[in-house]
């Protein structure tokens, strides 16, 4: 409910308990039916439908909604909409789109399947998002750079596929961020 989610934030209330070494990576709101994309830094990529994460009180700690690798860690929770393509960027710029469609849907607490090639020349992946036909997104490295690139730009490329160079940080430099840019807001 997102009234309650706001209250709870604004008065600085718990939203829910959490393990030690353990954080809230990212809070997406649905309709309740969705399926949803959960994606880790070494290339997997978990499609389930958002009611196999069940209702639980503020206080509990929630379900494993993912099994992970050591090291391994969610980088995004994306809610799959009609049109929508996974955007994958890994930390040394390499990049591509992927259909939704490419990955069947699994029950939570899996390592899900391939989302993406990891290797030393493409680093963990640093950035997972949902975009669509005509958005725009501007990527960021740590260092500073941004390069802004039409997603009609992007090669779109198998689930199992590493991708191509979208920027190419320099030396020490890592991907760090994508801003969205909705068709609608270039429009506006």
């Amino acid at each position: 409910n997102r009234s309650e989610l706001e209250n709870l934030t604004r008065a600085g209330r718990q939203i829910m308990s959490l393990d030690e070494n353990d954080e809230i990576a990212i809070i997406r709101l649905t309709d309740g039916a969705s399926d949803l994309f959960l994606v880790s830094s070494m290339g997997s990529g978990l499609r389930i439908n958002e009611d196999e994460i069940r209702t639980m009180g503020r206080s509990a700690r929630g379900v494993i909604a993912m099994k992970l690798k050591k090291d391994d860690v969610i980088i995004s929770c994306e809610v799959i909409t009609d049109g929508s393509k996974i955007l994958l960027v890994s930390e040394h710029g390499i990049g591509k789109i992927t259909s939704y469609d490419e990955f069947s849907v699994h029950h939570r607490a899996t390592g899900g399947q391939r989302a993406m090639r990891i290797n030393e020349r493409t680093g963990k992946l640093a950035v997972a998002n949902t975009v669509f036909k005509g958005d725009e997104v501007a990527l960021m490295t740590a260092g500073g750079n941004i390069i802004r690139l039409a997603v009609d730009s992007i090669p779109q490329l198998s689930r199992t596929a590493a991708g191509a160079y979208l920027i190419r940080p320099e030396e020490g430099d890592t991907v760090a961020n994508v801003s969205l840019i909705h068709k609608e807001e270039l429009v506006q």
